[in-house]
């Protein structure tokens, strides 16, 4: 599709109404006479309809980018075969998307007044009606469609083999319904199917079995349900499953060998449940998973060879769970959050670059011989020596706000690499700077906060160390009048912003 032919989409999905010749007059000559036939030959009155209304979007690029890109077009009162000359003349042939608003209440065969086979529909959008059950043959005649959407409805039940005519079925979302069992919604003759939505329904258990059929399905969402049991063979057959969520339910237990069949799970989200522990064998047979999402449960530990194995791991998210300790040195992956959990100690592995851990107990931080470390983030913890951080030479953000730290060790220089240093709500009183030359200075460092500390004069030549500096945070200290009229003028002259007021973490308002 050539970006002229985009242009042309865009303007009409701009237009949201009944297509009129004022409507359509943006588009180039011959497009906007072909459509002012079409809309001749088969406008209908609402009537016959009987106040129903379908909207005609051509979404051809969707499925390849994955919703980023959507251009809609909705057309009004037009008969099936006024939707699809409106297609060929855009040049859709491919992008056969029908929306249905009808406040439909029960599916059947008849309720969609259009033929599968005859307009090739692959995109079909049910979404946002009343709909609580679907007879057996409600899409006998849509053998062609690749995505359907009933999100937003009142589905609690649906006959059996309700899905089997779509043996082409790709995409299926269920989205905010009321379905309360699997068994509900069984798929034996959707081995096409790839992704599949139960976000925030009723669901309450998984049986045995539960997608066996669906061997082809990469993202499987059951997010925002009323998971408790889940049972160890629930996930067997899915070989080729990459993403699966879990988020929002009511797990406390995971049975030992629950993903073993999931050779290819790469995304793991068990955020906002209400686990206590986890086996160390939980992901035997996970060697591909890549991020492991594990914030806000109940966790008290985690045994070190719960994820050690896990050679591809780059996130490991544990965000406010109740761990007392626990040691990441054997770890591979990259980015750590353990943001408020109890840790009094901090121990991470050589290839971490990212460390969130904030709001914890820890007063010291163990740093491995080798490092790669970019950021780390260490608010509001117990911190009051910095002597082991000045050896991560390759830091380039420190945020250690809201800790108890007094003075900045002599060797402070060493982290030449610093960009961003957020020394705020400390115990601070001054600044030595008597063991650096302008050798030493940090010539990185742009972003430097050392408000809501105990600082009443700084050195006369502080600013000398800090070359590049762009933003300075001062206010909440005690300073003295004098100097602090002086200091401002040399901020000025520097072009430094003091505590800049379009930033939206800055408190030097309050």
């Amino acid at each position: 599709m050539g970006f002229s032919m985009l242009h042309e989409i865009i303007l009409l999905a701009a237009v949201f109404c009944p297509l009129t010749v004022h409507a359509i007059s943006p588009i180039r000559p011959d497009v906007r006479e072909e459509l002012e036939k079409i809309q001749k030959e088969h406008f209908v009155h609402e009537n016959d309809f009987s106040g129903t209304y379908m909207d005609f979007v051509p979404k051809a690029l969707r499925w390849e980018l994955a919703f980023i890109l959507s251009f809609e077009l909705r057309v009004n009162a037009l008969d099936a075969n006024g939707l699809k000359k409106i297609q060929q003349a855009l040049g859709l042939d491919d992008g056969n998307t029908v929306i249905m608003k009808r406040n439909l209440t029960n599916l059947e065969g008849k309720s969609l007044p259009l033929n599968g086979r005859e307009i090739n529909v692959t995109t079909l959008d049910l979404s946002e009606n009343q709909i609580d059950e679907i007879d057996k043959d409600a899409f006998g005649g849509f053998i062609n469609l690749h995505r359907l959407y009933l999100d937003y409805n009142r589905l609690s039940h649906m006959a059996v083999g309700v899905f089997n005519p779509l043996m082409k079925l790709k995409y299926l979302s269920l989205h905010s319904n009321n379905l309360q069992s699997i068994d509900t919604v069984r798929f034996p003759e959707n081995s096409s199917l790839e992704e599949l939505f139960l976000i925030n329904n009723h669901i309450t258990n998984l049986p045995e079995g539960s997608f066996e059929n669906l061997r082809k399905l990469n993202n499987l969402h059951l997010s925002r349900n009323h998971l408790q049991i889940l049972h160890e063979d629930a996930f067997r057959g899915l070989s080729s499953l990459k993403h699966l969520m879990l988020r929002e339910n009511c797990i406390k237990h995971l049975p030992r060998g629950i993903f073993r069949e999931l050779g290819e799970l790469s995304h793991l989200d068990l955020e906002h449940n209400l686990m206590e522990f986890i086996d160390s064998e939980i992901f035997v047979g996970n060697e591909k998973l890549f991020s492991v999402l594990l914030s806000e449960n109940r966790l008290t530990t985690l045994h070190p060879d719960t994820l050690v194995h896990l050679k591809n791991l780059e996130t490991v998210m544990l965000d406010s769970n109740q761990l007392v300790e626990y040691n990441f040195s054997g770890l591979h992956t990259r980015t750590i959050r353990l943001t408020d959990n109890h840790l009094t100690e901090l121990q991470f592995n050589p290839n971490a670059t990212h460390i969130k851990a904030q709001g914890n107990k820890i007063e010291r931080i163990l740093v491995p011989s080798t490092v790669n470390l970019i950021d780390l983030q260490v608010d509001s913890n117990k911190i009051e020596d910095l002597g082991n951080i000045t050896t991560i030479s390759t830091l380039t953000a420190l945020y250690i706000a809201n800790n108890s730290i007094s003075d900045l060790p002599e060797d402070f220089h060493k982290l030449t690499r610093l960009s961003t240093l957020d020394l705020s709500h400390n115990h601070l009183t001054h600044l030595s700077f008597s063991s650096w030359t302008t050798n030493f200075s940090l010539t990185s460092l742009y972003d430097l906060r050392i408000n809501g500390n105990n600082f009443s004069h700084l050195p006369t030549n502080f600013l000398d160390f800090f070359p590049n500096l762009q933003y300075l945070y001062i206010c909440k200290n005690p300073w003295n009048a004098t100097f602090l009229h002086s200091f401002s003028e040399q901020c000025i002259g520097r072009n430094i912003t003091l505590n800049n007021p379009n930033d939206p973490t800055n408190d030097c308002s309050n």
